[in-house]
């Protein structure tokens, strides 16, 4: 009797412990379910597109910022020539839309005023 009453109680410990894991087992699957969601609905591909796209930002930002300082020389030059044809700089900065102290400080910032050919 004793045996059997053993027996019985080992049979339903295992029982139990085996429900046990396969309840963790179900819930572990849904844990997984749950945090894959993100992978598996394409969110985590277009998160990637955009960190790349927000890279290749930066990137041609800062090429931007290289080519225009670039071009302050350029443009130091043409308003210099404008002021060379006795235009004012008032004048000057209404043909070109800039404020009268940006054409002041690009006045500054030409070269040496040379002569130069006009260009019909």
């Amino acid at each position: 009797m004793k045996n059997t009453k053993n027996n019985t109680a080992r049979r339903k410990a295992i029982e139990a412990a085996q429900a046990f894991q396969e309840k963790e087992n179900r819930l572990l699957a849904l844990a997984e379910d749950y945090f894959s969601i993100y992978e598996t609905s394409g969110a985590a591909a277009i998160d990637k597109k955009i960190e790349e796209h927000e890279t290749k930002i930066q990137q041609l930002r800062k090429e931007l910022v290289t080519i225009i300082q670039g071009t302050e020389a350029e443009k130091s030059h043409i308003v210099a020539r404008f002021k060379e044809e006795g235009i004012s700089q008032q004048e000057i900065s209404q043909r070109i839309c800039l404020a009268p102290s940006e054409v002041r400080q690009l006045l500054k910032e030409s070269p040496s005023q040379e002569p130069h050919e006009i260009a019909n």
